[in-house]
């Protein structure tokens, strides 16, 4: 499976739920995003909910259905929004690959 078709749908799963600016200026022109700036993207978005946010990120979290206690360990380690951030980007590919393994005859 085609790792641009991958990311590309798994951006427009993470601006639904975190509004990621990235994705607004790359899915307009039609850029994919490589792993590495979604991922960064991603993690600063999750940092900010962390601290304002906080509800929403646990409501989000339980949308994207991270399990409790993976969600758990990344908040107590020492870099919560990146442990966060590579939970959803790996939830959200493996959400995408099985839609697109399963829908294609």
């Amino acid at each position: 499976m085609r790792q641009d078709l991958l990311i590309h749908h798994s951006t427009q799963l993470l601006d639904k739920h975190f509004d990621l600016a990235l994705s607004e200026e790359s899915l307009a022109e039609r850029k994919i995003p490589d792993l590495s700036a979604l991922r960064d993207a991603l993690a600063k978005v999750i940092f900010g909910m962390l601290d304002r946010e906080f509800a929403r990120l646990l409501n989000i979290m339980y949308r994207i259905d991270i399990d409790e206690n993976s969600f758990k360990e990344a908040i107590s380690s020492p870099h919560p929004a990146d442990s966060l951030a590579d939970l959803v980007l790996e939830r959200e590919l493996q959400k995408v690959y099985t839609r697109i393994k399963y829908s294609t005859p």
